[in-house]
């Protein structure tokens, strides 16, 4: 039978030893399974100090049970911390998250089609009131362009534009939440305008003193000479038109903070801006965005790259055109190509950022403890190991004056106290941190430190042989 699989005894097997013998059998291998015990619990003590040039008890390195419950302390919070960041690390949580606007990426030359951003916008004007749409031909009449100028030559190109269908609908993304029943109403009533062909849509420039390329949808008063019903009677005109609403329906992205699946939302929005009473417009804007996402646990510094548009309204602006019915405008809009880009960067927390956390702070309560602790840990190691190597002998500058009946008995008392000196070792006790603080017991740190430098001359002495 191997010695790690040993019976358990018993008065039976133990046959021809008193009860005495026995019950110390148990209580010597109950002993050694405990001391098994602290010896591998001692192995977690982080503050060993290493013991010179051999081993003690089998061991090259002194613990104390100071260090071992700083340590254990240690460990509790490098194990509390680490929990905390590793459910940080796999939920990819408290993301850093940055947007920059880079000024005049573009310039006039640079041309942006509708299709290429995934552009689509309806348009419509409703009675703010009654929600009837206003495009009664004998009042108004929109007008949709796209307007040109280069180098000085303005031209100017119709856009067809149609009640929005079926098909033009499924055209934009899905709605976003809370536009959802504004469509289904908006819908139902049919006012919304769109663009027949998108493929002649397309943008440069940013204001007027650069050359140009913008969409423009205005709402004028009807011209007899597209409109015989036209009727040019402004009271009649003011009346029909009330108070306004202009209802825009256009396709819109956003960036998603916490999502990492699909980081890029696409959806569309329903925005209703209410018309001011004199003539005006809105100068609108298509935003260019990029994305840098480097949300990897193993970041490899190249993060994954994506753009998206977003479409940026103006206030509502007065417009020179007031000269009813000629030179009126209602309302408007122009959509221009901002030569501004935003960039945005997020980064998440990732596995070699744990590492050196979780090293840090390990490293850190280590250090805050070695200083707290060291002079006791330092104690008891050199009191271990004077005890091992050394015997504390009792002071012999006092005579003994222990009486004998007869010499017999002398003998007995001195082979007694012979016996006593050279089995029982009397430990040097190491000096407490209290003791350390209060600076008590400076006889026992005396003789420590002669201690010590006795060992350390042995040792320099077996160097050199």
């Amino acid at each position: 039978m191997s010695q790690d699989k040993q019976e358990p005894l018993s008065p039976q097997r133990l046959s021809g030893q008193s009860e005495r013998t026995y019950e110390k059998e148990v209580q010597k291998r109950r002993g050694a399974i405990f001391s098994n015990f602290m010896d591998k619990l001692d192995e977690f003590d982080i503050f060993r100090i290493p013991v010179k040039s051999f081993n003690l008890q089998g061991k090259n390195e002194i613990g104390s049970n100071s260090g071992l419950i700083a340590s254990m302390l240690v460990y509790m919070l490098v194990c509390i911390y680490g929990l905390q960041k590793f459910n940080t690390l796999m939920h990819k949580k408290y993301p850093t998250v940055y947007s920059v606007t880079a000024q005049d990426v573009y310039d006039d030359s640079e041309v942006r089609s509708f299709d290429e951003m995934d552009f689509r916008i309806a348009f419509a004007v409703e009675n703010y009131k009654t929600r009837e749409g206003i495009d009664d031909s004998r009042f108004v009449e929109w007008d949709v362009a796209m307007v040109s100028n280069q180098d000085g030559v303005e031209t100017k190109v119709p856009v067809d534009i149609r009640p929005c269908t079926e098909e033009d609908w499924n055209a934009f993304h899905p709605p976003a939440k809370k536009s959802m029943n504004g469509v289904k109403l908006i819908k139902e009533r049919g006012s919304m305008f769109c663009i027949v062909d998108y493929d002649q849509i397309k943008i440069n420039g940013q204001t007027d003193l650069d050359n140009f390329t913008r969409l423009e949808m205005n709402l004028y008063p009807c011209k007899k000479e597209t409109s015989p019903e036209c009727i040019h009677d402004e009271k009649r005109f003011k009346e029909y038109l009330g108070p306004l609403d202009f209802m825009l329906y256009y396709n819109s992205a956003r960036f998603q903070l916490d999502q990492y699946d699909q980081p890029i939302l696409k959806e569309s929005l329903l925005k209703n801006i209410q018309v001011v009473d004199k003539p005006n417009f809105i100068h609108s804007e298509l935003q260019e965005n990029g994305l840098e996402d480097d949300s990897k646990w193993l970041s490899n510094g190249f993060a994954d790259e994506d753009s998206f548009t977003t479409f940026v309204m103006g206030a509502q602006q007065p417009s020179a055109y007031t000269r009813y019915p000629h030179e009126y405008k209602i309302t408007g809009m122009e959509v221009m190509l901002s030569f501004d880009v935003i960039q945005h960067n997020r980064e998440t927390y990732t596995f070699l950022e744990f590492l050196g956390d979780i090293g840090g702070l390990n490293d850190a309560l280590c250090m805050i403890g070695a200083f707290f602790i060291m002079r006791v840990v330092s104690s008891n190691h050199d009191s271990l190991l004077l005890s091992t190597l050394f015997q504390k002998k009792e002071s012999t500058d006092f005579e003994d004056k222990t009486e004998f009946a007869n010499e017999y008995e002398r003998r007995e008392y001195l082979e007694r106290k012979m016996k006593d000196e050279f089995t029982r070792r009397k430990n040097i006790d190491p000096v407490g941190y209290w003791s350390i603080l209060c600076c008590c017991k400076r006889a026992v740190k005396q003789q420590i430190e002669v201690g010590m430098k006795k060992i350390d001359t042995e040792l320099d002495l077996q160097r050199f042989i």
